[in-house]
């Protein structure tokens, strides 16, 4: 086995067994107000995507660190009111992945409602 070989499959080991993974994390506004401020914490980052008009989605790409069992979302509504709702996502994300899309929608409500899903080829993605 080469070096290269070596040091390649060493390192994809490491970051499997480190429970790294890359994903995109997004943010949905369900709803018909606008939302402020709006923050998803997963593990220990915490991802700001700042406004989101009525039917509006932002997206932050390839993040990358150990995976959660619990997320937070929060958001001041259009009439100031601040929200944060915590989100069981254990069961929707696997321990072993690469580029996939975990999903959070705002509705109007106020509740939050978490998904993922492993998309087939990647907006940024050639070929």
């Amino acid at each position: 086995m080469s070096v290269r070989l070596a040091l390649t499959l060493a390192t994809l080991l490491l970051a499997v067994g480190c429970g790294e993974q890359r994903y995109t994390i997004r943010a949905w506004n369900e709803g018909k107000q606008e939302l402020r401020d709006v923050r998803v914490w997963y593990g220990r980052v915490m991802t700001s995507f700042g406004y989101l008009g009525p039917s509006i989605f932002k997206a932050k790409n390839l993040i990358r660190h150990p995976p959660a069992d619990v997320a937070e979302v929060s958001w001041t509504d259009s009439r100031g009111e601040p929200h944060r709702v915590k989100v069981d996502i254990s069961k929707l994300v696997p321990k072993h992945y690469d580029h996939g899309v975990l999903t959070f929608e705002i509705h109007a409500d106020q509740t939050v409602t978490a998904g993922f899903f492993i998309p087939k080829k990647l907006p940024f993605e050639s070929g």
